[in-house]
């Protein structure tokens, strides 16, 4: 039986010029549920031994978009990628080769990410584009979703990352978040905790509080845990409101 082999990964994108949406109203691509909206701009992607404890490798890659002259002002604010960055940047087509290629095929590779949007976004890229989807790239998790499932944190909104990381004790760099790679090994730390089983020892005090009385419970916590936690607490308590 093949090893598994854990991808997590992020991707950064960039909306396909308003021409290029207009002038792709009717394409064919149409029949395959929706039209690209995006392009991906930047991959970031970290590989995690079978157990999850150790940390193998790490993949960045620019991508250069071909629907869009321009990385928009609100990705580039969001980002910090700019147009100029992009201008030897690689094609959409060979940037997946190369990631496929760091993937390898010599085990079974399981790919994680926060949320589905990033599944969707390359199936309907290599569909858009003509691009074969990556055959070492079919087994998805949608971590998002497990992450609370496994460590039993409910709470009634979606979970973002920066919010799972700080729960789990993981520092957090607004500055830094919405890189690819940055927010690949933000996940890639939580994976980890999930697959080796260290969050029940990690989060401990935190799951109990979260499944405990919350009013009674904010004030002493927040002494204990310190003021990430203490505003942490507050947003739990106003999501179960």
């Amino acid at each position: 039986m093949m090893k598994t082999v854990h991808i997590v990964l992020d991707f950064e994108m960039n909306p396909v010029s308003r021409e290029e949406r207009e002038k792709n109203r009717e394409n064919k691509h149409q029949k395959h549920g929706r039209r690209l909206q995006s392009e991906i701009i930047e991959i970031g992607a970290v590989k995690l031994a079978e157990d999850g404890c150790r940390r193998i490798d790490e993949f960045s890659i620019l991508v250069k978009p071909a629907l869009n002259d321009v990385v928009e002002k609100k990705i580039e604010s969001l980002t910090g990628i700019c147009t100029e960055d992009l201008t030897d940047a690689v094609g959409y087509e060979e940037a997946m080769e190369k990631f496929s290629e760091w993937i390898g095929n010599d085990e079974h590779a399981r790919i994680y990410s926060w949320s589905t949007s990033d599944s969707n976004q390359i199936k309907c890229e290599c569909v858009f584009k003509n691009v074969e989807f990556p055959e070492n790239m079919t087994d998805w998790v949608d971590f998002q979703e497990m992450f609370p499932r496994e460590t039993g944190i409910q709470i009634k909104r979606q979970m973002s990352l920066e919010y799972a990381a700080e729960l789990a004790g993981i520092d957090f760099d607004d500055e830094s978040a919405h890189r690819a790679l940055y927010d690949a090994e933000k996940t890639a730390e939580l994976v980890q905790m999930v697959l080796t089983g260290d969050y029940r020892e990690k989060m401990k005090n935190v799951t109990g509080v979260l499944k405990s009385d919350v009013e009674t419970s904010t004030a002493s916590m927040a002494d204990k845990l310190g003021p990430k936690y203490a505003e942490l607490m507050k947003r739990f308590s106003e999501s179960q409101a």
